[in-house]
């Protein structure tokens, strides 16, 4: 995993980010806070990482807290210490013992169900 000099783009801890959008081809890490709208090949939100608001990108390791909608274009790893709210549209889904998903799961895979599909909704 890409520490903060390997990101193209870094909240670090304690930095809080409001109302931004952005848009890169590498990666993103979000160890402060976050609202706002982020495109990114790769993203990281880090156990200490806040991240509300429209997210797109290929990859996700979620770790901390990210909220309203996340799309991942392949695999959305979701890791033991994480948290997704909201809605959650992705490849592939892999979620570590211990990580949790509140909201509604969709697949953008046409082979397991079209991507408007809700797979499954969990909540609380």
């Amino acid at each position: 995993m890409p520490n903060q000099s390997e990101c193209e783009f870094y909240v670090g801890v304690g930095v809080s980010l409001s109302g931004a959008t952005i848009s890169i081809d590498g990666t993103a890490r979000i160890d402060g806070s976050m609202d706002g709208t982020i495109k990114a090949g790769h993203l990281i939100v880090g156990v200490s990482g806040t991240l509300k608001g429209e997210v797109v990108a290929e990859t996700a390791d979620i770790e901390g807290r990210a909220e309203q909608t996340l799309s991942v274009a392949k695999l959305l790893t979701i890791k033991a210490s994480g948290l997704v709210q909201g809605t959650v549209v992705y490849g592939e889904l892999q979620c570590d013992q211990g990580g949790r998903v509140i909201g509604e799961l969709s697949t953008n895979t046409n082979s397991v169900a079209k991507a408007d599909q809700t797979v499954v909704s969990i909540s609380d």
